[in-house]
């Protein structure tokens, strides 16, 4: 139910993010934030963070596997966590959503010095990889084989 209602906020009011990214937008200084060391400690510490989680779902996975627990209600937790973190951020964000829509960062867009033109949160696209995904999905990278990592060349699979 969030998910519908915030999609339906977001499809109403189109510009609500270029509106809160202009609050901490500078035109001499940027986004000044974007350089405070503890942000960007925070910031990275989202992929450990995930890459964690998925590690010690795994981990009572195995557990529980080698005990003769899969049955039990703590074994189902971790595969619920699991297949939610492979089908959420895996299949459906990068698999889907990263290849189809059209939404750079605001930071990229022509409205804060960059070089991307901004689009409407609705147009969907048929230029592959241009949407933000939230860093946490680079924990389930291995679930994502067909996606080629920042900087390959999507040309050549």
């Amino acid at each position: 139910m969030a998910v519908l209602a915030s999609s339906w906020f977001f499809y109403v009011f189109p510009g609500v993010d270029l509106s809160v990214s202009g609050w901490f937008y500078d035109a001499t200084e940027g986004f000044a934030l974007a350089k405070n060391p503890l942000l960007r400690a925070l910031r990275s510490s989202a992929t450990w963070i995930m890459r964690v989680v998925v590690l010690l779902a795994l981990f009572q996975i195995a557990r529980h596997s080698w005990a003769g627990r899969m049955a039990g209600h703590a074994a189902r937790r971790s595969l619920w966590l699991l297949s939610c973190l492979v089908v959420g951020p895996g299949l459906l964000v990068s698999g889907l959503l990263k290849e189809y829509w059209e939404r750079p960062r605001p930071i990229a867009t022509d409205l804060f010095r960059g070089e991307v033109r901004n689009n409407p949160a609705t147009s969907a696209s048929v230029r592959p990889g241009r949407v933000p995904t939230s860093h946490r999905t680079t924990a389930t990278r291995p679930s994502q084989p067909w996606r080629p990592r920042s900087g390959e060349d999507r040309s050549n699979p």
